[in-house]
């Protein structure tokens, strides 16, 4: 139960978070919402691809390593 109650506190200061930044992009910046989303949009890419990027570094090696050639790219970029 604990370990739920974990989870659940976690998805909710997820939200927190997303709530805040929307406050922080309409209120401090003077953003539309138009542009809010865009933006959230291009923050979300990475997470969104990151099935893609799973698949890829699972079935292709590089230089004989199948994961750590990845990390150390994603550490060079």
């Amino acid at each position: 139960m604990t370990l739920l109650g974990t989870q659940y506190f976690n998805q909710g200061s997820k939200v927190l978070v997303g709530l805040a930044t929307q406050k922080l992009f309409k209120d401090t910046y003077g953003l539309e919402p138009g542009y809010t989303q865009y933006l959230a949009g291009i923050i979300m890419l990475p997470w969104s691809i990151k099935i893609i990027y799973g698949f890829l570094s699972d079935n292709v090696p590089i230089f004989g390593s199948r994961r750590r050639s990845y990390l150390y790219i994603g550490a060079l970029i």
